[in-house]
């Protein structure tokens, strides 16, 4: 190869690493603006009936701004369980309670748009225009869970733990050192540990679905993915975290209960609270993908189905504190439930297209199913209204409300 060959295929390289990277961003842009504009309607149209999402409605919606103005709060990260959330709450809570809010919502619609880019490349769909209808109903889906409304800014620690492990997955799909890997896994179940046992799920259903040197893939990543759960189950044992139920008492909110009637109970609390309708919804996308994959030869179908499986085990480590309760642990299924929707659009180029619309259709019409469910959320409202109140007569940073 000449001089002049060499440095025409050294810019024709550069050419195309750039034409990737802006494509792929343009991607994401397009993904995250589209969930703005959906998480809005869905506010405005389903539930609560307005958007206003910038203002606190539970006392936990101040820790960030409370901990970034705490003279202290860097010194005492190191030693605080999910130090990395602790992070997230400095960064975020320097700019206010309100801001602060933007950024969770933000870190939401990044998920939300990181989850549908990784499923369309992982199982092989072009850009088109029935996937982005297909991922229009998957966001409105989202949105319109009976309790995104509060807990997709309260749960912060799973948004932040779920978007690391998005990173990781993307250094395993594009096979990045293991070390990396490792780091960015330990980052994510150092933030928490909501989603441990779906990544795994998902890992070993795509090792299932390759074969020869590829299976070295999603093994790899299962080892990152363990090592970086037990460098932060050691740090939490260090540390002495009161997430583990150390010398917790039967009654404490982190007593841990392993007992399978208990853990049952408690995982049937999480599917009632999601609505039946949602279900509806999840049990017939999941076999329509099914078919779609049966049909269409779609190698990375299963593990897209794992994912949906693993929003059912993402309520398992909540399930294990039963004095812990709360409904909105329910939503952080709603990222992978709703995924094999997205594999719905070859059935519009497949002559199915009366089944595919048929899909969308019961996705948009969920929420009349939902609405005893939004009813017994309206406390959410109610609480934001006060707050709000209080804030336009005062500062926000210094009159947090009580922690409960």
């Amino acid at each position: 190869m000449t001089a002049a060959e060499t440095a025409t295929w050294r810019f024709d390289a550069k050419s195309i690493m750039r034409t990737v990277w802006f494509g792929r961003m343009a991607e994401f842009a397009v993904i995250f603006v589209l969930a703005v504009i959906v998480h809005a309607l869905v506010l405005r149209f389903i539930f609560p009936g307005f958007y206003d999402p910038f203002w606190p409605n539970h006392s936990d919606h101040y820790i960030a701004a409370e901990f970034a103005h705490t003279p202290t709060a860097l010194s005492e990260l190191i030693g605080l369980p999910r130090p990395v959330s602790y992070l997230f709450f400095y960064l975020t809570g320097l700019f206010g309670t309100r801001r602060a809010l933007v950024c969770d919502l933000g870190l939401v619609m990044a998920n939300c748009a990181l989850t549908i880019m990784f499923v369309r490349r992982f199982a092989g769909q072009a850009r088109s225009g029935p996937f982005l209808t297909a991922a229009t109903v998957y966001l409105f889906l989202i949105f319109a869970h009976p309790v995104q409304y509060v807990w997709s800014t309260y749960d912060v620690f799973s948004q932040v733990s779920y978007f690391l492990i998005l990173v990781g997955l993307a250094l395993a799909w594009t096979r990045k050192p293991w070390p990396a890997q490792l780091a960015v896994f330990a980052l994510a179940f150092l933030a928490k540990e909501t989603y441990i046992l779906s990544l795994l799920l998902f890992l070993g259903a795509w090792r299932l679905t390759v074969v020869g040197e590829e299976r070295r893939t999603p093994a790899r990543a299962a080892g990152a993915a363990l090592g970086g759960f037990v460098i932060a189950l050691a740090y939490s044992k260090v540390i002495g975290s009161e997430y583990l139920g150390r010398g917790a008492s039967a009654l404490s909110p982190y007593h841990i209960d392993l007992s399978p009637l208990s853990i049952l109970r408690e995982w049937l609390s999480f599917a009632a609270e999601s609505g039946p309708a949602l279900w509806v919804c999840v049990i017939l996308f999941a076999a329509a993908a099914a078919l779609t994959r049966k049909r269409s030869g779609l190698d990375r179908g299963l593990p897209v189905l794992a994912l949906a499986a693993g929003g059912l085990l993402a309520w398992l480590p909540n399930c294990l504190l039963p004095n812990h309760h709360m409904a909105g642990y329910s939503w952080n299924g709603a990222y992978l439930l709703f995924t094999p929707l997205l594999l719905l659009a070859p059935l519009w180029t497949r002559g199915r297209r009366v089944l595919f619309i048929a899909m969308l259709l019961l996705g948009l019409l969920a929420p009349i199913g939902l609405r005893a469910s939004y009813d017994k959320n309206q406390w959410s409202v109610a609480q934001q209204r006060r707050q709000k109140a209080q804030q336009e007569h005062g500062d926000e940073q210094n009159a947090p409300a009580p922690r409960p």
